[in-house]
């Protein structure tokens, strides 16, 4: 919602928590005179959505966003120990443009590490006729507050797509909460897919996985990969697909790194009932060392998230993340 130089988040609950859209203290918000509330200006199932026909003046608010460049922006989480650049227009993991949450990425505790990524955490959808269809932003514009910033609203193959991304402040963690939303009036089936391309090229190696092993597939939740064995040079990166539990989205392997591929990703197929809001939930860290990557990823072992993961997140977004049971 926008306010003068300012935008109210629609993704305010994501950041702050809270229960349905209600104007933060001090936000008021005035009805435009002979505009009708229809679905397509505000959705009663949707939590984040505030009703398009109001206007707002926001003097002091507990949750706003400064609408700026999103190549201007850098994220921070561990205390500044990870920084994340998002970047738009990137050629990424199918050779078309998208909103990647980071393109390079660097670690900077113990030592100066660059290049994680070469465009990270694209989100994608599929289409029979153009294939994998990149999420991003029309303006190159997004809503940054703190160390958040919400990219979005845009259609992708008739999907309704907003991203947050947040760096987090006790771990190298980058979140990323992925609203998708039907604004039709049927049912909607999407092939929705998250990639990566990493700075660690085609020495890329796979370091530790969910399942055990040293392979990538769809039924693992986590992988480690680095750019060395024993003394990686780019931060070793923890890619986060999904939690234990009841999932509602059916995962399909996308691309592995190894064998000179340094591509990471997975493909989940969802379907959304009409005029319905859902979500996914993905994290990625960066570190110094294989052996602390593989350490900090054993958290994602357990079936529900550590309340600094989950922190900001409403109850009513946990229960309508998709591809994590946290109800």
């Amino acid at each position: 919602m926008r306010t003068g130089r300012y935008t109210v988040t629609e993704d305010a609950e994501a950041i702050i928590g809270g229960g349905r859209w209600s104007p933060p203290p001090l936000l008021l918000a005035y009805p435009i005179r002979g505009v009708q509330p229809t679905r397509d200006r505000g959705w009663p199932d949707d939590p984040l959505q505030p009703p398009r026909n109001c206007v707002s003046l926001a003097f002091a608010t507990t949750a706003f966003a400064v609408s700026e460049p999103i190549d201007s922006v850098t994220l921070h989480s561990g205390g500044g120990a990870a920084s994340w650049d998002p970047t738009t227009p990137e050629t990424g993991c199918f050779g078309g443009v998208a909103y990647y949450p980071v393109g390079d990425g660097a670690f900077t505790s113990g030592g100066v590490h660059s290049d994680a990524f070469d465009g990270g955490l694209g989100v994608h959808v599929y289409s029979k006729s153009a294939g994998n269809v990149g999420f991003r932003d029309g303006d190159g514009q997004g809503d940054h507050v703190g160390e958040s910033l919400t990219v979005g609203p845009r259609s992708v193959v008739g999907m309704r797509i907003v991203e947050t991304d947040t760096g987090l402040p006790g771990s190298p963690t980058l979140r990323a909460l992925v609203r998708v939303t039907n604004p039709t009036s049927k049912r909607m089936t999407r092939l929705v897919s998250i990639c990566s391309n990493l700075g660690s090229d085609d020495i890329t190696g796979i370091r530790a996985s969910s399942d055990g092993n040293h392979k990538f597939t769809a039924g693992d939740r986590w992988v480690v990969t680095s750019d060395n064995a024993t003394t990686p040079s780019d931060p070793p990166v923890t890619h986060v697909f999904s939690g234990k539990g009841d999932l509602r989205v059916t995962k399909r392997g996308l691309c592995a790194p190894g064998g000179g591929s340094d591509c990471v990703g997975q493909q989940m197929r969802l379907t959304l009932g009409a005029h319905k809001t859902r979500y996914l939930l993905f994290f990625a860290e960066m570190h110094f060392t294989n052996g602390d990557a593989i350490v900090d990823a054993s958290k994602y072992n357990n079936k529900n998230l550590t309340a600094a993961l989950r922190s900001g997140l409403s109850q009513t977004v946990r229960n309508r993340i998709l591809n994590w049971d946290l109800g």
